[in-house]
């Protein structure tokens, strides 16, 4: 979009100087002043879609660092997932008669539910600060990809560009 219409101010631009150029100032004069105004508008336009390009260009390069980022938000989520299953583990072996779970929930449940199976992990400080950490990279994570889909409309703006779906894994 942007670049077709940096062609079409171009264009609008090299039209005003012809006209300027080639037409004689003092037989068309009014030719000759709309050929003026058409070089103002087109350099005042063209000034405007150069900077809008390049705000577009700042917006497409962050769609591959916002997947790194996001990459990295899930592979830590996933070890902190495995050493709180590996922690509920380890309790529910220490309170055997109290807890009575098979070991299959655990390896697919979440970590928001085994801390609701586990009333007394919530207390734990070290898996209260996982938690906190789970939940402000789930937060993280969230923001990158909407970060990531407002980006993708810079494709579009910039040069018609596809439009990828961002889902959630």
């Amino acid at each position: 979009m942007l670049i077709v219409l940096f062609i079409i101010f171009l264009l609008m631009i090299g039209i005003g100087f012809a006209i300027v150029t080639f037409v004689d100032y003092y037989d068309h004069i009014v030719i000759n002043s709309i050929g003026a105004i058409g070089i103002m508008i087109g350099c005042t336009a063209e000034l405007f879609v150069v900077i809008a390009i390049f705000s577009q260009f700042l917006g497409i390069s962050q769609l591959k660092i916002a997947d790194t980022k996001i990459a990295m938000y899930e592979e830590e989520n996933a070890r902190i997932e495995q050493d709180i299953a590996t922690i509920v583990k380890d309790y529910m072996n220490y309170e055997k008669d109290t807890y009575k779970v098979a070991s299959e929930k655990i390896e697919s449940s979440s970590l928001l539910v085994l801390t609701e199976l586990y009333p007394d992990l919530k207390s734990n400080e070290l898996v209260k600060k996982q938690i906190d950490v789970y939940t402000r990279n789930n937060d993280k994570i969230k923001e990158l990809k909407e970060e990531k889909i407002n980006n993708q409309i810079c494709k579009w703006w910039l040069y018609f560009g596809e439009i990828e779906d961002v889902k959630e894994k």
